[in-house]
């Protein structure tokens, strides 16, 4: 059985008045290997691929909202009991010391995208902002996306509480289930 999350996130922007945009936020460049995974990104694909998974779970598509692509996150069954959900990040948000990103020098007040979501009985889609400035973090925000919603609908909440520093670095994410 396949669940599917549809996190197409077209345009990833952090609003302020002159918003900085996350690179390749718009899910436009790729690079193929055994799979093809969007530059500048991890995704679910690396984990099931050492896992010895069948198939991919966070994958290219071109139903976007703008422009020529825009990525899919697919939850689908692994073997016995085991759940595969996806996810993708430019960054690792996890652990007690989160990793990469990207550099970020503005103070956002919120965050502004595009996504489609089939989300199956009591589970949820998270999509996560954290960010950091030398190093320690200054701001996160979770959000879970409960509903199905079969057209591109603008996921635009502001953050709060508001950051009270300039942050240095930025790492978004998204995970089904």
């Amino acid at each position: 059985m396949k669940k599917v999350l549809l996190v197409l996130l077209s345009i990833l922007v952090v609003n302020q008045i002159n918003a900085q945009s996350i690179p390749n936020g718009g899910f436009e460049s790729w690079a193929s290997t055994t799979y093809e995974n969007p530059n500048g990104f991890q995704t679910s694909n690396y984990e099931m691929k050492n896992s010895m998974q069948v198939g991919n779970n966070a994958v290219k598509t071109t139903d976007a909202q703008s422009g020529n692509y825009a990525i899919k996150l697919i939850t689908t069954a692994g073997t016995g009991t085991v759940v595969n959900f996806a996810y993708m990040a430019n960054g690792n948000p996890g652990g007690t010391s989160a990793s990469g990103g990207i550099p970020y020098n503005q103070k956002p007040t919120g965050i502004k995208f595009y996504y489609k979501s089939n989300i199956i009985g009591t589970d949820t889609a998270l999509f996560m902002a954290l960010f950091k400035k030398n190093g320690s973090y200054v701001g996160q925000y979770l959000y879970k996306i409960t509903a199905s919603q079969s057209n591109y609908t603008l996921f635009n909440p502001t953050f709060s509480p508001s950051l009270t520093v300039v942050p240095d670095t930025v790492i978004i994410a998204a995970a089904s289930s």
